[in-house]
């Protein structure tokens, strides 16, 4: 059984951003990971459209893998969990965890790197508010928003109507450029007034300029078909930054099944991914990085919390399309970004609450994504694709977590524990979708774009894959809850670092939150641990 004074289970945005200030402070860290691997396919270079002039054995095999799963993949998923090349990201999620669902979908990762190896990658911070930190964790919570920008990089505006949702003082590169049909619609925007409505550019963890290793965007429509630029920010890389670390320590292909509380601390029961062998080792002080899903199974477990259901918390979110008439029968953008161009806010008043989501031009999609956004047949949509996907624009709306009454507990059984988890969302949920829907087409009429009928698409619960709030922040010191520097209630050196202690989840894409408040927290235990070392040595 081997010993170690700080185990980090994850390799994450989550883990590795709590990693960093820990190893810089001297500490010495291992960090547990399944770490799942993958390869990017040799296909995945240069311009996606000079790609798909090669031969139609060679594109089926790379759009839909060599046994064409992704035609199969269940309806109204996100495209990106169609991915061939992805697939290794998700691959043994559910089976590891023992999860059954009912009426929700749910994505995690055993993956090095986790869910960023699959992600949008647009990036907002979290008010005080919305943190419910006091005011000296917060102003920290700001510093390690700083921080982590300047390690990733984040392209966007310095200053426009999205403003109000990405805090001054974190530093932006140059945006990316925009696809034409988005550049108008911006242009339109700008000479309108809107009361409910904000239309800008998002700042996304997309580098614009080079960035040590990894290069400026190239704009050559690949991003849902893998980065060869590396200019997507992924957490696998620093994986490989904190593996120069003399204080770091990488273990892999280790999965964590149980913890349970030993004399030095926490006994930490995995199973080696390949060879199936059980592993033992013990942490003095344990960080828990493995996903909203991931850690709160493990919590349960370690808590006893069977046959306890508890509140998760997602953005539910439906899809639409529009047509801007103007670009009807334009040739397609051979150089553009395929991930979301512009972010957009929504206000409802009568219901009280701010949705928020993104526009992207659908041009690096296949034909066959775009058939359930067209009042056509199949037949009539595939033909009329060509002539009105340049001048399509997709949108991903997102509602914030209070609108989701999702549920999750573990079940023990003989076997082996479950995680079960149902989903649903409050009765005025259909009313406020609807307001929102109208919301959005009347102010994208003014700009120039037209709702496609009927395109609007509601997929399961838990397809927007953000999740959150199971094990919040907390001052009540309450079971299942952490205190504001992540530390679990009733168990001492043992701390919450992921997107389940957000005390709640807004409209607001989560990611670099997490990533900043792991960076807050680490900096929280390595102080405490540097404090508890002088201790030991006075005394």
């Amino acid at each position: 059984m081997s010993k170690h004074s700080l185990v980090i289970v994850g390799s994450g945005p989550a883990g590795v951003s709590a990693a960093f200030p820990l190893v810089h402070a001297g500490c010495d860290v291992l960090m547990l990971d399944a770490g799942t691997e993958g390869t990017l396919n040799p296909a995945s270079t240069g311009n996606l459209f000079d790609f798909r002039q090669q031969t139609a054995s060679m594109q089926a095999e790379f759009f839909y893998g060599k046994d064409r799963q992704a035609l199969l993949a269940a309806k109204g998923q996100s495209p990106k969990l169609r991915v061939p090349h992805y697939h290794y990201v998700y691959r043994d999620f559910h089976e590891k965890y023992g999860i059954s669902t009912e009426n929700f979908h749910v994505t995690g990762s055993l993956a090095k790197g986790g869910l960023s190896n699959a992600w949008g990658a647009v990036c907002y911070t979290y008010s005080q508010q919305e943190m419910q930190l006091p005011l000296e964790a917060y102003q920290a919570l700001l510093q390690s928003y700083q921080r982590i920008a300047a390690r990733m990089g984040i392209s966007g505006p310095a200053a426009d109507d999205l403003s109000a949702y990405f805090d001054h003082t974190v530093k932006t590169e140059r945006p990316l450029t925009l696809h034409p049909t988005c550049q108008h619609l911006l242009a339109n925007y700008r000479t309108q007034t809107f009361s409910a409505f904000k239309l800008g550019q998002p700042r996304s963890a997309v580098l614009s300029e080079k960035k040590g290793d990894r290069n400026e965007c190239r704009l050559n429509n690949r991003c849902l078909w893998g980065c060869d630029a590396h200019s997507i920010y992924n957490a696998q890389f620093d994986v490989v930054q904190l593996q120069k670390h003399t204080h770091f320590k990488y273990a892999n292909r280790l999965f964590l099944q149980k913890i349970s509380q030993s004399a030095q601390g926490y006994e930490l029961s995995c199973q080696h991914l390949i060879t199936g062998e059980r592993q033992t080792l013990t942490a003095e002080t344990l960080i828990l990085a493995a996903g909203t899903i991931g850690s709160t199974a493990l919590v349960l477990d370690f808590m006893s919390a069977f046959h306890q259901p508890i509140r998760l918390q997602s953005n539910p979110c439906f899809a639409l399309a529009f047509v801007m008439p103007k670009f009807l029968g334009s040739s397609i953008t051979p150089k553009s970004f395929a991930m979301g161009q512009l972010g957009f806010s929504a206000h409802l008043a009568q219901h009280a609450l701010t949705a928020m989501g993104t526009f992207y031009s659908p041009e690096a999609l296949l034909a066959n994504e775009l058939i359930g956004f067209m009042p056509f047949s199949k037949k009539g949509a595939m033909e009329f694709s060509k002539y009105l996907m340049p001048a399509m624009l997709l949108a991903n709306v997102f509602f914030p977590g209070e609108i989701s009454a999702h549920r999750m507990e573990l079940v023990q059984t003989q076997a082996r524990a479950q995680l079960k988890i149902y989903g649903g969302v409050p009765s005025h949920f259909e009313r406020a979708k609807k307001a929102l829907l109208a919301l959005l087409i009347n102010a994208l009429r003014r700009c120039g774009a037209w709702y496609i009928p009927f395109s609007c698409k509601v997929p399961l619960w838990g397809s927007d894959i953000h999740y959150a709030a199971t094990l919040p922040m907390s001052t009540q010191t309450q079971p299942l809850t952490v205190d504001h520097d992540g530390q679990l209630v009733g168990a001492e050196n043992f701390y919450v670092v992921d997107g389940s202690i957000l005390p709640t989840l807004s409209a607001k894409n989560l990611t670099f939150t997490i990533m900043a408040n792991a960076d807050r927290i680490g900096r929280a235990i390595a102080l405490r641990k540097k404090m508890r070392d002088e201790a030991s040595g006075q005394a």
